[in-house]
């Protein structure tokens, strides 16, 4: 047999991708560029995808021919924001790009370190840790595509948290104040590749996809006297799978009820409870969420960042 490969086959051409890096969004991407084959190449999906990973929306008409088609793969070009992507600097590597801030804005960044097995060898088929932020103060559009997408998310955790009790879906007082707004959920997620677990203390970094996540907080400059970045909180939903039995355990976790230090020392931010660091290097610690005959426990560290 013979293939012939086409203009429009951008799959086997090159496909043009920026560097990976933060483009907008909770996670890295790596975006199409505005000449990659890739743009409106896609194929209608049902039900549609409505934002890619990002959170924002798609399709878009990306090649500028009147037709809003979803591009291929995990990012939909986004004009306004995609036209200037940086490629690499003069020696290869990636090129930052990230977005300026207002004086009242920080970056949190959440790094998924790795999932630690504290039982006995068990396989992993599927796992994820997702991550919904929960703020006081938003600044832009309440009925932007990310905002509404994660306003109902958190609506539907909530219509259902009488069922989600059993795992630990119980709302603390700071989650059921009026003024919270839940932001985009993120969390790392297992690639799509099975896990071999041995027994007692294994640790799995590489097998899991979106490791560094970026959040941006802003302070309300109505309110002198509060400063909203340190109130955020999160809802962590982590789950795992062994082909045969799965396990869900959620957990809430408020940024203001750390440390004085949070600032500069590294935290973990894990389930089912919150320590210091340096407490997962202690190998004698046998928690964790039983999934078959693991117990199995992310571990992630939140810092502020300096840029």
């Amino acid at each position: 047999g013979s293939e012939v490969i086409t203009e429009n086959d951008g799959v086997r051409l090159d496909p043009r991708f920026a560097k990976l890096d933060f483009y907008g969004g909770a996670v890295k991407t790596m975006p199409p560029l505005p000449e990659s084959p890739l743009l409106d190449a896609g194929i209608k999906m049902d039900p549609p995808l409505k934002l890619d990973a990002r959170g924002l929306p798609r399709p878009f008409d990306g090649n500028d021919d009147g037709n809003a088609e979803f591009d291929i793969g995990a990012v939909e070009y986004q004009p306004d924001l995609d036209l200037d992507l940086p490629i690499s600097d003069a020696k290869g590597s990636a090129a930052t790009r990230l977005p300026e801030l207002p004086d009242n804005g920080k970056r949190l960044i959440i790094e998924h370190l790795f999932v630690r097995n504290n039982g006995d060898a068990e396989t992993l088929q599927h796992s994820y840790c997702e991550i919904i932020p929960l703020v006081t103060y938003a600044p832009g559009a309440a009925d932007s595509p990310q905002r509404v997408n994660a306003r109902e998310s958190w609506d539907s955790l909530l219509a259902n948290r009488s069922n989600l009790a059993k795992d630990g879906f119980v709302l603390p007082d700071w989650a059921k104040e009026q003024r919270r707004i839940p932001l985009m959920v993120t969390g790392p997620v297992q690639k799509n590749l099975s896990i071999e677990t041995q027994e007692g203390n294994t640790w799995l970094g590489g097998q899991f996809e979106n490791k560094s996540m970026l959040i941006n907080l802003f302070d309300d400059p109505a309110t002198e006297d509060v400063d909203e970045t340190t109130q955020v909180g999160f809802l962590l939903k982590c789950y795992f799978n062994n082909g045969q039995k799965n396990a869900t355990r959620y957990e809430f976790k408020l940024l203001s009820k750390l440390p004085e230090n949070r600032m500069t020392q590294q935290l973990d931010l894990y389930t089912p409870e919150l320590k210091r660091l340096e407490s997962y290097l202690n190998p004698k610690r046998t928690f964790g969420l039983r999934c078959g005959a693991g117990e199995f426990k992310h571990y992630m560290t939140l810092q502020f960042s300096e840029e």
